[in-house]
């Protein structure tokens, strides 16, 4: 009886211990834009910041990983179903890459160029570039399905759509000015507000990406989350540590939750206890 009892109260300690520390940290694997057209992939922790310098100072330290490319990087994406992240390189090709910034051979051709891709949390991809939604085969990279736009999209750099459970598909339209939209595989755009924020500058990136129901952008080195009601934006803070041919900002950014340390340690110790009881009791 008192094993028992022993055992229980580890269990809630642990479980308890659990509920009241954050789940799970986020690293950002991102395309650095590099003067010479290069390109450089990497990523930093969206987390953990440094936060000495004060609300809208926070410093994120960017990791460069692999090689430097002189092909076209754009469009970095991530599968949560299948936790598989995969770019785009010489704007047409559909490739695997890993965390250490290895990519995977070519998996298929884009039919288009795209301005912007994204999976939903059912394991769709979508993609858009000027005039179309298409619903994309991460197989193959084949067209599954398209639609035309109700209005044509535009964008100075790749990585402009993102996809958030609560807002849906969201776009960085670039114009006069640029605004926030969502985007329907129908096809509709629906225009949710224009850009406001400290320090924004609409000529430089405009890569937008989502950890669950926040969605946040990259503007040049500058990072802010993003009112998807109003489409205002609230400057957290800027990457630092980017390369020294750093230019004009990124062209794909996408969140990957990392499993939390705490999750996995209780799991551990609690399947040591359940062993242990089963042990005694055989």
């Amino acid at each position: 009886m008192h094993n028992r009892i022993m055992t229980r109260a580890a269990l809630l300690f642990l479980l308890t211990t659990f509920l009241t520390i954050p789940a799970r940290a986020v690293d950002v694997y991102a395309i650095a834009n590099l003067s010479g057209d290069q390109y450089q992939f990497g990523s930093f922790d969206l987390s953990n910041p440094d936060t000495s310098g004060g609300s809208g100072n926070f410093t994120y330290t960017w990791s460069s990983l692999g090689s430097v490319s002189s092909a076209t990087l754009g469009n970095v994406v991530y599968d949560s179903t299948t936790s598989q992240m995969y770019i785009t390189s010489g704007s047409y090709e559909f490739r695997t890459i890993d965390t250490a910034g290895n990519q995977g051979p070519i998996l298929g051709y884009l039919l288009n160029s795209m301005y912007g891709m994204a999976f939903d949390t059912s394991g769709t991809l979508a993609g858009v570039n000027y005039s179309t939604a298409q619903v994309i085969s991460p197989v193959d990279a084949s067209t599954i399905s398209s639609a035309n736009l109700s209005t044509n999209a535009t964008t100075q750099f790749p990585g402009f759509l993102t996809y958030s459970p609560s807002a849906g598909y969201l776009i960085a339209n670039y114009g006069s000015p640029s605004t926030l939209q969502n985007v329907a595989l129908n096809g509709n755009l629906t225009p949710i507000g224009t850009f406001s924020g400290t320090g924004f500058d609409d000529t430089q990136s405009m890569s937008l990406f989502a950890s669950g129901n926040s969605v946040y952008m990259l503007n040049g080195e500058r990072l802010y989350s993003v009112n998807t009601s109003d489409a205002t934006l609230t400057r957290l803070g800027t990457i630092v540590n980017l390369p020294a041919e750093f230019a004009n900002g990124f062209s794909g950014a996408v969140a990957v939750p990392e499993p939390s340390s705490v999750l996995l340690g209780f799991l551990a110790v609690a399947s040591t206890l359940l062993a242990c009881r089963k042990s005694r009791k055989s």
